[in-house]
């Protein structure tokens, strides 16, 4: 008997139903969160020892940092001393012991608090932070050797920074209350702007670090050509530019982008382990994608960051220009 050409309705009937279809679409949303919303629920729960992993080392490494800055507290007056020695013992020991035990003990308890704790790591430890550090002398909280540590070290950016790595939320939440934690404390530039107007050396070195990121920026801004730049004047970087921009880009702008990632890799491999209910992604197309993605908003994002602070700062000498 002559074998007759299968039909392509023949085909398909052959194939099985529990095949899935191939997709190069996210399986989620913009925010990170699934697009079948049930799915998030069993993903929170595929990630619980994880997370409770990292909240206990936030807690201890906490709880080692506070001790260290304890010791190494500068010359201070009385009350500055006091109010910082107290938030320090407060944030950084006293509470991140009592959550530790919580979570080691009680973690079902600890669990349904969680998110509250979280708020209280992104939001009032940076607000804290600020508002001790706008108590002291300004003299004696900046160093002119050592600016750029000073910068990372001793204000709320740290606690912005770490509180990324360990205490994580779904990105949506993170990056809003991250954003929130941002915008509360970024007045403690006021401080360094007093101590720059106090030391010249200050300011100076301040200014050398501002030369120094523009000139990484514009290299960037043209894929890697060097980018010849002017002589360095003095007052060309105000204090307050460059700590503002190192206020919300280590403390906001780079933390969403780990956050991002991060979760996005989490949730790569939880879908890779659950075909069931899943669309087939193709994750090599996907992650190239997400790659490319994310290394085009880091640069533009960074530079979009510094022309606005700098167009405030010409703004500023244009208004005094046309004063005199």
């Amino acid at each position: 008997m002559k074998p007759t050409k299968a039909s392509e309705k023949d085909v398909l009937r052959m194939v099985p139903e529990t095949v899935p279809t191939l997709s190069v679409s996210s399986p989620w949303d913009f925010w990170l969160k699934f697009r079948n919303r049930s799915v998030d629920a069993e993903f929170e729960a595929s990630i619980s020892e994880e997370r409770k992993t990292l909240d206990g080392l936030g807690f201890k490494i906490s709880i080692a940092a506070a001790v260290l800055k304890i010791l190494s507290l500068g010359s201070m007056d009385t009350t500055s001393r006091a109010l910082c020695l107290g938030w320090i013992l407060l944030s950084g020991v006293i509470l991140p012991w009592i959550h530790l035990r919580e979570l080691t003990d009680r973690w079902d308890s600890y669990s349904r608090k969680r998110g509250r704790i979280h708020h209280f790591y992104k939001l009032a430890v940076p607000l804290g932070g600020a508002v001790v550090l706008l108590s002291q002398d300004p003299l004696s909280s900046w160093d002119s050797g050592r600016i750029w540590s000073s910068i990372v070290s001793n204000t709320p950016i740290s606690a912005l920074f770490f509180a990324t790595f360990f205490f994580r939320l779904p990105f949506k939440q993170h990056a809003v209350l991250q954003g929130i934690g941002a915008l509360l404390s970024w007045m403690w530039v006021f401080n360094f702007d007093h101590a720059c107007d106090a030391n010249p050396e200050i300011a100076d070195s301040t200014n050398r670090i501002g030369w120094l990121t523009e000139g990484a920026i514009l290299t960037t801004a043209v894929f890697g050509i060097p980018v010849k730049r002017p002589t360095l004047q003095p007052n060309d970087f105000p204090c307050w530019l460059v700590g503002l921009f190192f206020h919300f880009w280590l403390g906001w702008f780079v933390p969403c982008v780990c956050a991002y990632y991060w979760e996005s890799n989490s949730k790569t491999t939880f879908v890779k382990e659950r075909p069931k209910g899943m669309p087939v992604v193709d994750f090599r197309t996907f992650k190239n994608g997400r790659g490319i993605l994310m290394a085009f908003v880091s640069v533009v994002g960074t530079q979009a960051m510094w022309f606005t602070l700098k167009g405030l700062v010409n703004a500023d000498l244009n208004c005094r220009a046309i004063k005199l």
